[in-house]
């Protein structure tokens, strides 16, 4: 399969996600479940704003899954950000995981080719964030 493919499925995966109001809302609950340390680096969080920037950090991986990470001005200031905050590698395979599990609960076409599509595009999303 290649990144076109893989992008074609999780943007319909991602809608279909999305279309549950709660979607993010889940994932949050999951990812913040994971561990204390994750709890306290979102303790002084404003939700509104970190939903908001989930989903446009989504839909941003998925648009530039084909092309040139480093040339997004958006992602190049998340992961500037991301390092700022002191996040690990272990922060980000709790992230993973989580979006994974809410996406398996959320999208009901869920099967393992979708899993493939998300994982794919996670793992290329998470390699750039660590470049920095």
């Amino acid at each position: 399969m290649n990144n076109t493919d893989y992008s074609a499925i999780l943007n319909d995966s991602l809608q279909r996600c999305l279309a549950n109001e709660r979607f993010i809302s889940i994932f949050y609950e999951l990812f913040l479940d994971t561990s204390d340390e994750i709890r306290e680096k979102f303790k002084n969080s404003d939700f509104e704003r970190q939903i908001n920037m989930m989903q446009k950090s989504l839909n941003t991986i998925i648009s530039v899954s084909e092309s040139n990470w480093e040339s997004d001005k958006f992602l190049s200031e998340m992961a500037k950000k991301h390092k700022q905050l002191d996040i690990k590698p272990e922060h980000y395979e709790l992230w993973e995981n989580s979006l994974l599990a809410t996406v398996a609960q959320c999208d009901q076409q869920y099967n393992e080719e979708i899993c493939e599509a998300w994982k794919h595009i996670l793992h290329r999303g998470i390699e750039f964030m660590q470049l920095y």
